[in-house]
């Protein structure tokens, strides 16, 4: 299991709880029933129960507590992306602090000193099976590139049963070498796990500084994110503080370009799109994302612009959908001459695959900040809020321009059971398939909760308080079922 636990919750003399019916609490109820604490997990909790009954114990909602379960039991808080939520939650039924457990999510927050130089990459644990070979070939061969500039080595442990030399000239050209003795990590190294249920055999805990998780089927999407910074660790640190320099110069041109509008549009995916005066377009410095990049008649009415992306599954991957998105956006920027906001980290690996993207691709930060900034060039970083829409979309308006205006983020109907649906001429739906099974987890632990919804329309409705306070006006001029925006119609 690569989801740990304080020591203290294997030996409580209380009985537990387990806040969360998803991958992360089916892994601590499977590991406290190896260690024979089966019993003691008393119930689940869900904010939102779906079902009565998970892993053969009931499932409660938090406001169902007793006093004497609350007085009697400790409680895990099975999540990391809502972890805080969560938490919030049980205090304010009247638990304690001191009762309340978190997990840490071991390969997935890796700080590496920016000073070090990453060369060498070790997978973990052996690979058994040729499929399984092929699909890590696959990954490797697109995250980390090899290139003669930055040479890095790939380590990987093959059982006897494959044929190494049907493999042998693909290993070699990408640099992947066969693991025969244990290679040994240094500074310059990271673990990567491949396979998470196999983590506690290599005693994780020992390298959880080291260590990346890579495996598809583990919590959030911790692997695609993972993959899509490799290839920007194997960079030395002044190659890292180029890019960062070039995107700060490259705003200070993003900012001279939106002078001579006296707004900007936030333009999202939503289905209200299809209805909007296309004038709209033109009498603004356009900010839009994502899948916009393939509604040609929408774009065709775009003076000027600027498209953000930061979903590694969908937009830094090597799947169908991803790959059609790259090649929409490079024939966009070509086209339109416009520059393209990500992260930071990808930008090498973009300037790599696409060198017609290298002049147009600012990298900015999303950092775990206390409260909302729109970026400068003095301070080039937004909150991580995990939406395109609060991440980038506006505060970057918000930054050139006081005067916002927002359209095709329609959020979802009370008729729509999990998340919102896209503009038709826009979203690539045929091919949907193709993320979901390159990057399973991302489906199953994010974009399908209700809590990933609830937590954007807050993160939404305290943003646009914040870009008020600061001087910013907000206007929705499309239909949209959230509230907060509903109150800003025109």
């Amino acid at each position: 299991m690569l989801y740990n636990l304080s020591k203290e919750v294997y030996t409580s003399s209380h009985n537990i709880v387990i806040y969360g019916t998803g991958e992360i609490g089916r892994e601590i109820f499977n590991s406290l029933s190896d260690n024979g604490l089966e019993n003691k997990v008393m119930f689940f909790l869900e904010s939102s129960p779906k079902e009565k009954y998970f892993k053969g114990k009931i499932v409660k909602n938090p406001d169902e507590l007793t006093n004497q379960e609350i007085d009697s039991c400790i409680f895990i808080v099975a999540s990391i992306a809502y972890a805080n939520e969560m938490l919030q939650t049980l205090l304010s039924v009247g638990i304690l602090n001191n009762n309340i457990y978190p997990c840490e999510l071991i390969g997935k927050h890796v700080y590496i000193p920016s000073e070090l130089l990453i060369t060498k990459f070790i997978l973990y644990p052996k690979v058994e099976q040729e499929t399984q070979l092929i699909k890590l070939i696959k990954k490797l061969k697109w995250y980390l590139p090899y290139q003669e500039r930055y040479p890095r080595d790939i380590y990987i442990s093959l059982s006897p049963s494959i044929d190494i030399n049907k493999y042998y000239n693909i290993l070699k050209e990408h640099g992947i070498k066969i693991n025969k003795e244990d290679v040994q990590l240094d500074n310059d190294s990271l673990l990567l796990i491949w396979d998470k249920k196999q983590g506690n055999n290599f005693e994780i805990n020992k390298f959880k500084d080291y260590t990346y998780c890579i495996d598809e089927t583990y919590h959030g999407g911790v692997e695609s994110v993972n993959l899509a910074k490799l290839f920007y660790l194997t960079l030395p640190l002044a190659e890292r503080n180029s890019q960062k320099d070039n995107s700060i110069e490259k705003f200070i041109l993003l900012q001279k370009q939106a002078i001579s509008y006296n707004s900007t549009l936030v333009l999202g995916t939503g289905p209200s799109i299809s209805q909007m005066d296309y004038k709209e377009l033109q009498k603004h410095f356009v900010v839009m994302c994502n899948s916009i990049v393939h509604n040609v008649k929408l774009l065709k009415n775009i003076k000027n612009g600027v498209m953000t992306f930061s979903d590694p599954a969908f937009h830094l991957s090597y799947n169908e959908y991803s790959i059609n998105f790259r090649q929409a956006l490079t024939k966009l920027v070509e086209e339109k001459k416009i520059f393209c906001i990500t992260l930071v980290e990808w930008i090498p690996l973009l300037k790599f695959y696409y060198p017609r993207l290298a002049d147009y691709l600012i990298g900015i930060d999303i950092k775990n900040l206390d409260t909302f900034e729109f970026p400068s060039t003095n301070a080039l970083h937004v909150k991580n809020v995990m939406n395109v829409a609060t991440n980038y979309m506006i505060p970057i308006a918000s930054s050139l321009k006081k005067e916002v205006y927002i359209a095709g983020l329609d959020g979802k109907s009370n008729s729509q059971d999990k998340i919102w649906t896209h503009d038709n001429r826009s979203q690539q739906n045929d091919l949907i398939t193709k993320v979901r099974k390159t990057h399973p987890s991302a489906f199953r632990d994010i974009i399908d909760q209700e809590w990933y919804y609830s937590s954007h329309l807050k993160n939404l409705k305290e943003l646009l308080e914040y870009g008020e306070s600061e001087g910013n006006s907000y206007t929705t001029i499309t239909k949209s079922n959230i509230s907060s925006l509903i109150e800003r119609e025109r």
